[in-house]
């Protein structure tokens, strides 16, 4: 057993390099995490357009420490943090300490002032989030088979604000789903559906007009995307949006590529 032990609160990507790293020179770490998994996410895109199981990037934490005997992983959230203690406070109550304290809780949804979408979007930050994602829009289009007329009021235009490396991917496994989704099932509804789908890019002025704030390979990975679009009969625009629209003739059932619960 090691004479220093390290608290890491946290297990995304930080936090699971940090206690593997440790793990190598014996240290003794506890993780602490509201969830029991570690979730990959730059993955979170298929899951909420249902091309894949959540299953599928949800590794559980104990599983990945499982031949690692000087890692504890617990179940549970903080509530409060005494930096000068090196001690945390858990939602059972329990004060835990160590030597070290290693903050890696991630990140929450910047919506970067964007009018509206705190209130009214779902963010795609977590499984969780994923998974409400896909039954909402699952949800959207069985409501259309009821109601026709939910098409002509919008029901089925869909904005995506953000244009970094999740917005793009989204935008695209969304817009083919849709393309290819509406299936047997919904035939009823496939002469008459039509689908709007918009990116928001919020632009930077320090870089020209027009110019987002971007890295060379995501703005490579944009053109691709747009690029993409285009051979599905999709239109991309400059400017503050992009802009995609596709009249779709859907053939297959989301359901069909892979049933995620």
């Amino acid at each position: 057993m090691s004479d220093t032990t390290v608290l890491i609160v946290g297990g995304g990507f930080a936090g699971v390099a940090c206690a593997q790293l440790l793990a190598k020179h014996d240290v003794d770490v506890i993780m602490l995490d509201r969830n029991n998994y570690h979730q990959f996410q730059p993955m979170l895109y298929q899951v909420a357009t249902a091309q894949l199981a959540a299953d599928d990037i949800a590794r559980p934490l104990r599983g990945i420490f499982r031949h690692d005997k000087t890692i504890e992983v617990r179940h549970t959230a903080v509530t409060s943090i005494d930096l000068d203690a090196r001690s945390v406070t858990t939602t059972l109550g329990s004060v835990l300490s160590a030597d070290y304290l290693v903050i890696a809780v991630g990140a929450q949804a910047n919506f970067f002032g964007t009018p509206g979408a705190a209130e009214h979007s779902l963010p795609l930050y977590s499984v969780n989030d994923a998974e409400r994602l896909r039954t909402r829009i699952l949800e959207v289009l069985d409501a259309t088979i009821e109601r026709p007329e939910l098409i002509e009021m919008g029901a089925l235009n869909f904005v995506i604000v953000g244009g970094g490396p999740t917005g793009v991917e989204t935008a695209g496994a969304l817009a083919e789903a849709l393309r290819d989704a509406v299936p047997e099932g919904y035939q009823s509804s496939r002469n008459r559906l039509k689908c709007t789908l918009s990116i928001m890019v919020r632009c930077c002025t320090v870089l020209g007009p027009g110019a987002c704030l971007c890295s060379q390979a995501i703005a490579r990975r944009r053109g691709h995307a747009a690029s993409g679009r285009r051979r599905q009969g999709g239109v991309s625009r400059s400017g503050h949006a992009q802009r995609w629209r596709h009249d779709h003739d859907p053939r297959r059932d989301l359901g069909r590529r892979r049933e995620a619960r």
